[in-house]
């Protein structure tokens, strides 16, 4: 059973973008990866709120920002999102270092 707040949710679709090729692989090809099960069943879970996910391969570079906001928001037990608050003091730096490093194709 999924989270209440999933539930509520309009958003239709969303993209997970993990830095990990061994990710990638493992949620879409579950089956191969018995080892992940617990965590592949969440993402199952979670994913059939939504009409539409994708799971693509991100560089390590590009995924700075969403891994300080992760990291911060395990080790400090927020099981809710902060950002609609503001977010931490450091988070606009990190946002703005993303900004300026993008390349345009």
């Amino acid at each position: 059973m999924g989270s209440p707040e999933f539930k509520r949710s309009t958003c239709r679709g969303i993209e997970i973008w993990p830095d990990c090729t061994m990710a990638v692989e493992a949620i879409n090809n579950p089956k191969n990866w018995p080892r992940f099960r617990t965590y592949l069943d969440r993402y199952s879970c979670v994913r059939r709120h939504f009409h539409c996910c994708e799971v693509r391969l991100s560089s390590f570079t590009a995924n700075v920002a969403a891994r300080r906001i992760a990291k911060s928001g395990t080790r400090d037990d927020r099981f809710h999102s902060y950002l609609a608050l503001g977010g931490p003091a450091w988070l606009l730096s990190v946002i703005e270092d993303d900004r300026s490093s993008e390349t345009l194709p």
